[in-house]
């Protein structure tokens, strides 16, 4: 069970999240802030709710927990050894409604 209290590595390091928890937060220096999930801070954004981003890392985990795909490799690994900035690449699947708008959205990779 996450909390606020709960240091960021830990989740990053949780074996539920394979090699993937790293993507969970920024990867380059410099874009994020604090060693703990209440203590959170982004470069770009303002006013993140400690709460929600608990939510979030206990939501995925949960959804992991249970069987669910919650992130999808986008790249194999013979085009990630061409390329290692892909190695940071990927997409996180939240479930939403049926009939209700989706969104997708990805932060990018920095060239």
């Amino acid at each position: 069970m996450y909390t606020k209290q709960t240091p960021i590595r830990d989740v990053i390091e949780d074996s539920l999240f394979e090699n993937y928890g790293q993507l969970l937060f920024p990867v380059d220096p410099g874009y994020m802030n604090g060693s703990t999930l209440g203590d959170l801070s982004l470069t770009w954004y303002n006013n993140i709710n400690p709460d929600k981003t608990v939510e979030i890392v206990q939501f995925l985990h949960d959804q992991k927990e249970n069987g669910y795909t919650i992130f999808y490799d986008i790249y194999s690994e013979e085009e990630k050894q061409r390329d290692v900035r892909k190695r940071n690449t990927g997409l996180f699947f939240f479930p939403g409604k049926e009939k209700v708008p989706t969104a997708i959205v990805n932060a990018g990779l920095r060239m």
